[in-house]
């Protein structure tokens, strides 16, 4: 266990990762301090998917399901996202003992449907150079912001993009070869 001050001011006391005391630890401090004092715990916490959602689902429904399968209220965000054919994945962030579980379920049912789940991986993406590992303001590669997505040339945009799927794959692979070049500087 550590004791530091944060930049704000703020008393932080850390635990190492495997430590099961947390609830002890934090109910000792709530004590001591009283009422002058907030206390709060910090967990880390993990992004899960849950894929093949219907359209009429609600973030409501979803924290239901999770709290009930798994006995717990610790879903801290959900981000609703619509595919195509009109389903949703939703994104919640959980802590990870619960992202774990969900996981390894494998499915879980929400209303009528019964959704895949998996991990969910940020992918860090650059609108400069259209690469991705990296952010806009970290970009060393060729400015490609005004091209197409799909193809890498100019006068439109992916949407309305007409090439072939070889010239697409070309792109990505153009793509790979520079982030690979960037990454040996």
């Amino acid at each position: 266990m550590t004791m530091r001050r944060t930049e704000a001011g703020h008393l932080l006391v850390e635990l190492d990762g495997a430590s099961t005391n947390v609830d002890k630890v934090n109910s000792a401090i709530r004590r001591a301090v009283g009422e002058t004092s907030t206390v709060s715990s910090l967990r880390q916490t993990v992004k899960v998917g849950i894929i093949g959602l219907d359209e009429v689902t609600t973030s409501e429904e979803i924290e239901q399901a999770i709290t009930s399968t798994f006995q717990t209220d610790s879903v801290e965000k959900i981000n609703m996202l619509k595919t195509a054919r009109g389903q949703q994945i939703a994104v919640i962030t959980v802590n990870t003992e619960v992202a774990n579980k969900i996981v390894n379920l494998g499915r879980i049912r929400i209303g009528y449907v019964s959704c895949r789940t998996r991990m969910w991986l940020d992918i860090k993406r650059c609108f400069r150079c259209l690469g991705s590992g990296h952010e806009t303001r970290d970009c060393q590669g060729t400015d490609r912001s005004s091209c197409c997505r799909g193809c890498g040339k100019h006068g439109h945009f992916i949407k309305d993009c007409q090439e072939t799927d070889t010239n697409r794959t070309l792109f990505k692979e153009t793509l790979r070869q520079e982030a690979l070049r960037l990454s040996a500087q």
